[in-house]
């Protein structure tokens, strides 16, 4: 019995000596981190998104792939449509249906807002969703006590970010929600992809 006790005690501080030597992760230099984000161009996730316009709405899950400067957004579930996928450039849209319809254009944007029951800010979601705002464009920032983004007033929406992870050396948004004029849009990031 003296024995096992013995045995324990090394076992137990080498338990707690490998506990001290992990440590939080850094604070965050928010100018920085913005400057870096906004340059990203390749990146991706996945997870789910849930809109809420009056007393319209609907929820989907959602993969986005950022590629140079065209995202692709691809939606499975809204209106028990199937799938929907997006391709944005700047102000271009177009639009590719389950049913094989391909719209662009104003086509595409009135199509979009007419079936999702709200005109989304496309060409700026990339940068909410890295959590920082879009350039060139003013914002107003507020910051945690972290030092990363807790909500951006942009365009008109104000976007809050209730969750972050950590992972790849990136603090990157786990819960973001927009709202503007009694629209809501919440995404949940379940998985991203640097780099893609």
């Amino acid at each position: 019995m003296f024995r096992h006790r013995l045995l324990l005690v090394p076992a137990l501080a080498l338990i707690a000596a490998g506990c001290a030597t992990v440590s939080p992760p850094p604070p965050v230099d928010w100018n920085a981190v913005a400057v870096e984000r906004q340059g990203w161009d390749r990146w991706g996730l996945s997870g789910r998104t849930a809109v809420t316009a009056g007393r319209q709405g609907w929820n989907a899950s959602l993969d986005w792939q950022q590629g140079g400067a065209e995202s692709e957004l691809r939606l499975h579930g809204p209106f028990g449509l199937g799938a929907l996928r997006v391709n944005i450039d700047g102000e271009a849209v177009q639009i590719h249906t389950a049913k094989g319809e391909v719209l662009a254009g104003e086509d595409a944007r009135l199509m979009l807002e007419h079936t999702l029951g709200v005109d989304l800010p496309l060409e700026h979601m990339r940068y909410w969703l890295l959590a920082v705002p879009a350039p060139k464009l003013p914002a107003f920032s507020q910051l945690d006590a972290q030092g990363r983004l807790a909500q951006l007033d942009q365009r008109g929406w104000r976007v809050t970010y209730q969750e972050y992870g950590y992972s790849s050396a990136h603090w990157l948004p786990g819960r973001v929600t927009a709202e503007r004029d009694g629209v809501k849009i919440k995404v949940v990031v379940d998985r991203w992809r640097l780099d893609d």
